[in-house]
């Protein structure tokens, strides 16, 4: 329907996923006897409510992954389900594609922090890469707005790649696992975009801002033997040069690729493109959940020294830092990143276990201790000693679990 778009007969910028899903869902109910519009209008109406009920799901998994506790994924999942952003953005009749983003970014996240747990300790990372590229072009293939998704995770792995340079680490391992997802969603989203020929005026700009990002960062890992007193300096020299070049050459292009292109026009553009603020983003998760989340996020800069050894410890403040700063830029953000919030406030609910979790050394008050090296966890109980897989760098008391 061309009086859908805006202007009148404009093709549709959004990518078409949860429409060709809802649409099958909407032909078994014309199957069933209801007729082609109410069974159209019935699979919209309900897809949002049921795609955002079920994304408490993913956030169960992903409160528990990273916090490894059931307890935590249980608060997670409900912070999730009673944040006013989120309900508010998947009820009847929205008929939008924020549930169904939703329930699929939080899967796909689950399995990159899984994938980085995997690479902390010693295991093959391909099924998790893999599953988080599915994960990552199915968002790719049904929303406009994935580029906070893949800013966020470039961030990721920029960080991740500066400190394994300081620390010696084999970089290209890194650099893949993280480009994978990105390059897939990528490339899938400018197949659609050149396809309804939008890619110039609605795409352009994302996906030169995710070539030019995985180029430097995988000529950054291939270059490891090179010192970094000569590397650093280079890409950092190099990057402004070229962005400089751009913003006198072709300003247009440097205005896509660092702010994105919205695809919208005139009223519509100017409606959805309002800053929320944090004072908003409060109201909208729920004044406890923003601030226990922000407080979290301070927590965990403050304990970043202790735990710079773990790529999972990093990539998690990094992904709360960017989600609650991306969250602040609209509506849509706000909802796919409320996640960052409720697992912050999760944590700040267990705050005994939390501090073993985050390796924060106790004083020990009771006969049993543990020890705990970057491949195995020695633990003393009654004069006996046992040895088993686990995190890196802890040494933390079982006593002081409070168990």
């Amino acid at each position: 329907d061309g009086a859908l778009n805006y202007p009148f007969g404009s093709a549709d910028a959004n990518p078409p996923l949860m429409d060709l899903i809802m649409g099958a869902f909407a032909f078994i109910l014309n199957a069933c006897g209801m007729s082609a519009s109410a069974a159209a209008g019935a699979s919209l109406a309900w897809g949002a409510v049921i795609f955002g009920t079920f994304a408490v799901i993913p956030a169960y998994l992903l409160g528990k992954e990273i916090l490894e506790s059931k307890v935590a994924g249980y608060l997670t999942a409900v912070f999730v389900a009673l944040c006013p952003i989120a309900i508010s953005q998947t009820v009847f009749s929205n008929g939008t594609e924020i549930g169904f983003v939703m329930f699929f970014t939080l899967f796909m996240f689950y399995f990159l922090f899984k994938g980085i747990k995997a690479m902390d300790n010693g295991e093959s990372t391909t099924k998790y890469m893999v599953l988080t590229a599915v994960f990552s072009a199915i968002v790719s293939f049904s929303w406009i707005g994935a580029r906070s998704l893949y800013v966020t995770i470039i961030l990721m792995m920029v960080v991740q790649l500066l400190i394994g340079r300081f620390k010696g680490r084999e970089l290209m391992s890194t650099a893949i696992y993280y480009s994978v997802p990105v390059l897939v969603g990528t490339l899938v989203a400018t197949i659609f975009y050149a396809i309804n020929g939008l890619l110039v005026s609605v795409y352009l700009g994302t996906l030169l801002m995710v070539v030019i990002s995985l180029v430097f960062c995988v000529l950054f890992a291939a270059l490891k033997e090179v010192p970094w007193t000569i590397t650093i300096p280079a890409f950092v020299v190099g990057a402004i040069v070229l962005f400089v070049a751009l913003s006198f050459i072709a300003p247009g292009i440097f205005g896509d690729i660092v702010g994105g292109i919205s695809g919208f026009v005139g009223t519509y553009a100017t409606l959805i493109s309002t800053t929320l603020g944090f004072s908003t983003v409060a109201t909208y998760f729920g004044f406890v959940t923003m601030w226990f989340g922000l407080c979290m996020a301070l927590y965990r800069i403050y304990i970043l020294p202790k735990n710079i050894d773990s790529r999972a410890f990093v990539s998690i403040l990094v992904w709360m830092i960017v989600g609650m700063l991306f969250a602040i830029t609209s509506k849509d953000n706000a909802a796919i990143f409320a996640c960052t919030s409720a697992v912050g406030s999760a944590a700040d609910l267990l705050q005994d276990r939390l501090q073993i979790i985050l390796g924060i050394d106790q004083e020990c008050r009771s006969q049993d201790c543990v020890e705990e090296d970057h491949k195995t966890r020695t633990i003393l109980r009654s004069g006996r000693r046992s040895r088993s897989h686990t995190r890196p760098q802890l040494h933390v008391c079982i006593g002081c679990r409070g168990r």
